[in-house]
């Protein structure tokens, strides 16, 4: 009996949490859907000259807000490329302003879905792409230290960085050692991606180059020892 009425309350607490999810995502799509349907489609055209300009239309603040926004949806598209986002901000509030809020919009991001993944669970598998790309990622989660892996794993091409969220969430890391992981490791691109556009406003090609080359550099270190680096 008491089982039965411990399992009752937990999906109680499910059906609430739920609840609460759907109530807030459509108090959000009321007041800022327009706006959420602009960023996306600005975002699915990959346009970084139309992105800075809308940017630029929206004010200093609701720039800031936009930018936080965008960056949790590229989490959630999974494959748009962050680098059109912070090159684009950069453009218009510098390198560090688009730095702080690129990298907090990016773990927010990675936050919300992998909170929002782990409390649906396997109703949320429809949305990676290979099982077996998943299940490697996963066996290294489970295996080695997760928060390294993770770390990882968000620095090595060929892994969309949205998916991650998705597939961690079915492993053993915490949330506290996941957002760890994503805000440890993607502060390095997501910086020099600002830096980027610092330079190119600037016409400082030389600049623009040798932070291309640095972040190369850095993924083909960590891609050349990733065995090592997720083992340790």
């Amino acid at each position: 009996m008491a089982k039965k009425v411990k399992a009752l309350s937990k999906k109680g607490a499910v059906l609430i949490i739920l609840g609460l999810i759907i109530l807030t995502a459509f108090v959000i799509y009321k007041v800022y859907g327009q706006t959420l349907m602009d960023l996306w489609k600005l975002l699915e055209t990959g346009d970084q000259d139309a992105l800075a300009a809308y940017l630029d239309s929206q004010g200093r603040f609701g720039g800031y807000v936009a930018i936080i926004v965008i960056s949790i949806l590229q989490v959630v598209s999974i494959v748009i490329p962050g680098m059109i986002i912070q090159i684009a901000s950069a453009l218009i509030y510098g390198w560090w302003r688009a730095f702080l809020l690129c990298w907090g919009g990016f773990t927010l991001g990675n936050v919300i879905v992998f909170v929002v993944a782990r409390i649906f669970g396997k109703s949320l598998e429809v949305v990676t792409e290979s099982q077996q790309k998943n299940s490697w990622l996963m066996e290294k989660i489970n295996q080695g230290n997760p928060v390294l892996v993770i770390a990882v794993a968000c620095m090595i091409p060929g892994i969309p960085n949205g998916i991650i969220p998705y597939i961690a969430a079915r492993s053993k890391i915490t949330l506290k050692g996941f957002a760890s992981a994503v805000a440890g490791s993607s502060w390095i691109q997501i910086l020099l991606n600002c830096i980027v556009g610092h330079f190119l406003i600037r016409g400082e090609w030389f600049y623009v180059i040798a932070s291309f080359a640095l972040q190369g550099l850095l993924i083909y270190l960590v891609i050349k020892n990733r065995d090592k680096l997720m083992k340790a």
